[in-house]
């Protein structure tokens, strides 16, 4: 299915910390992370990538991974600045596209519609490549230990 191979396909996956998220304390600036995730990024070319906590879309990861020769997917996330992405090699042809806003498991449990309002997001495609067709998708769920019934049902 790729060009490593008949029936394979490369993934890679990554939490790449949004900038709004970063510690500065920690010299984690984004001038100080940029050139390690352009090397990152490199370095481990996939024919899909699913990056989460994408902030900087417009102005560094689009551009730079379209350079590289992915078609970028992108949805972020409501009332924040980051979100999720999926980048494939223009090789395959996109079939469908959705996005999903967990937000709305708070209309499934209004008694705790406070608890399940998170701001957390989900992409899903439709890829095919030599007339197969492969699912993807990429989220990025809530953590917190106190409230992992809140992940189960993003799950």
């Amino acid at each position: 299915m790729s060009r490593r191979g008949c029936n394979s396909v490369t993934v890679s996956c990554w939490n790449v910390l949004a900038d709004s998220y970063a510690n500065y304390a920690e010299n984690q600036t984004w001038t100080r992370r940029l050139p390690l995730l352009r090397k990152a990024l490199v370095e481990n070319l996939a024919d899909i990538l699913l990056l989460q906590e994408i902030d900087h879309y417009e102005d560094f990861y689009k551009p730079f991974l379209e350079e590289l020769g992915y078609v970028c997917e992108y949805i972020q996330r409501p009332e924040k600045v980051d979100g999720c992405l999926i980048a494939y090699r223009s090789h395959f042809t996109l079939l469908a596209s959705e996005g999903v806003q967990f937000n709305d498991l708070a209309v499934q449990y209004p008694y705790a519609a406070d608890k399940y309002t998170r701001h957390n997001v989900a992409l899903l495609l439709i890829l095919e490549i030599e007339s197969q067709r492969v699912l993807i998708a990429n989220c990025h769920l809530f953590w917190n230990p106190a409230f992992e019934d809140v992940k189960t049902a993003q799950a």
